[in-house]
């Protein structure tokens, strides 16, 4: 599915590039912690979303990478779908799932920022993902966008008070970045997105806010009920 982008000679925009240079693990100085984090993650986060999830939901992972957390969900929902903006990480994703035989499953190049989807899913997820960029109601807007009516937005983002925002603060010097090789973010705190959701273009039924259990886990969850 990705093959339509092998061997093209298209220029990557700045962004591109950042997240193509984040999903390079052979760049990462601390790649192993982050994949022990990452899978110690993936199972509660798995353990909450199969709670909003069943075999019929057609469902969306925004800013996917890798997908190792869409590897899991795919056996539970009808038909997953990926979308990010860096090459690198879509086709080890798709690697992956073909390696697993699931066949439900589809990805493709996709800017957040200027977003377009047709298609509607009954959840649409995504996992550090908002932060990352200036205008996070734009964002929960776009996420909105692709979700159906009757259906769920499910938003993950690393808690304003928590030990995600000291590692961040200390991993900032430039000869620490290896530590954390990610974009530079914001982080939201619940009166942050409720001021967020005053400013949605989209309607909605109602939202929670929430927290990934057990807390000391620092994720806060928004779930909006379209």
């Amino acid at each position: 599915m990705l093959d339509q982008y092998l061997n093209k000679n298209t220029d990557l925009d700045s962004s591109q590039k950042a997240w193509e240079r984040s999903w390079c693990k052979q760049s990462f100085g601390f790649a192993r912690v982050i994949d022990v984090g990452r899978r110690i993650y993936n199972y509660f986060l798995l353990r909450f979303l199969k709670n909003h999830i069943n075999g019929q939901a057609e469902f969306l992972e925004l800013g996917c990478g890798t997908a190792t957390l869409g590897l899991k969900l795919a056996h539970y929902v009808k038909a997953y779908t990926g979308f990010d903006i860096a090459l690198n990480a879509l086709q080890e994703a798709e690697k992956n799932f073909r390696n697993s035989g699931l066949s439900n499953f589809s990805f493709a190049i996709k800017d957040i920022t200027n977003f377009d989807c047709e298609q509607r899913f009954d959840v649409v997820w995504s996992q550090g993902l908002i932060e990352h960029f200036p205008e996070p109601a734009k964002l929960i807007d776009a996420h909105l966008q692709a979700c159906k009516r009757g259906g769920k937005v499910i938003i993950s983002v690393p808690a304003r008070n928590s030990y995600h925002y000291i590692w961040y603060l200390l991993t900032r010097p430039k000869w620490l970045r290896r530590f954390w090789p990610w974009p530079d973010e914001i982080f939201i705190s619940d009166k942050m997105f409720k001021e967020y959701l005053k400013l949605l273009v989209n309607d909605y039924q109602k939202y929670t806010l929430t927290s990934l259990r057990p807390r000391f886990l620092g994720l806060s969850i928004l779930i909006i009920e379209k």
